[in-house]
């Protein structure tokens, strides 16, 4: 799913910001300085410059992001991914107990850097109604609590995904194992039997996928990817985001 302005603001009713950077200017077309510029308060002053595909089409007459949200949220950008001429970085944006998680794609076109999509990940207002709904139920009965526990981890940040998935490696580990040797539908009960949070295993022999849960197309999950195999590529339009955590175990959210 594409972001639009209006879902940028809406997925950041919290509020974002970097402190006040200098435009992007000739000579400055680095990755690092084009997502500085893009997320300050200063904006990017000639952004049919440094903007490319979707960002081009679409967003030329808009605010920046840093432009449109608010200075009270610490952000820290962190390298995903940089695979010429594609390059990903990770922006956590954090206010107090909020996080919310961008995914910026950067493309090289004839040396220099653009920006090419921004992604974060989608339909979380209907999970998010879910989680307060349940919050207040004073006593939540075994379905609700393993529901609410989903709900929380499906929008768990980065961070917290990677620690989950550090703290329960040995646990994923046996049910991708069960699931490569074909008995996918006992590892998936498995899983739910051990309270993990999770919805279902699904994969082959290259790759096994545990999902957490989303809405349509946008998923959360783990995926165990075996020596040898090609990890998915990243991509605005499909896997937003990937990143290794333990080993050959990886977080992924989808579009």
């Amino acid at each position: 799913m594409q972001v639009s302005a209006r879902i940028w603001i809406s997925v950041v009713g919290i509020a974002v910001t970097l402190a006040a950077t200098t435009p992007v200017v000739a000579g400055e077309d680095t990755p690092e300085a084009l997502l500085d510029a893009f997320f300050s308060r200063a904006g990017i002053a000639d952004k049919t410059s440094v903007y490319t595909g979707e960002m081009l089409e679409r967003f030329l007459d808009k605010p920046t992001l840093g432009q449109m949200l608010r200075e009270d949220l610490k952000l820290t950008p962190r390298l995903i991914e940089k695979k010429p001429p594609r390059a990903v970085y990770a922006v956590e944006a954090k206010r107090e107990d909020t996080i919310v998680d961008w995914y910026v794609f950067l493309r090289e076109e004839q040396h220099t850097w653009k920006l090419e999509a921004l992604r974060s990940l989608a339909l979380t207002g209907p999970i998010q109604v879910l989680i307060e709904r349940l919050r207040n139920v004073p006593n939540r009965s075994p379905e609700q609590e393993r529901d609410y526990q989903n709900f929380l981890l499906t929008l768990a940040s980065d961070q917290q995904l990677k620690a989950y998935l550090r703290t329960h490696h040995q646990q994923l580990q046996a049910l991708a194992d069960l699931a490569q040797a074909g008995h996918v539908s006992e590892a998936t009960a498995r899983a739910k039997a051990q309270s993990l949070h999770l919805v279902e295993l699904s994969g082959d022999k290259k790759i096994i996928q545990i999902v957490i849960g989303g809405i349509l197309d946008n998923t959360v999950g783990f995926m165990r990817v075996t020596p040898g195999a090609s990890v998915p590529t990243m991509d605005p339009k499909e896997y937003i985001y990937i990143e290794q955590v333990v080993d050959n175990w990886y977080v992924y959210k989808t579009t």
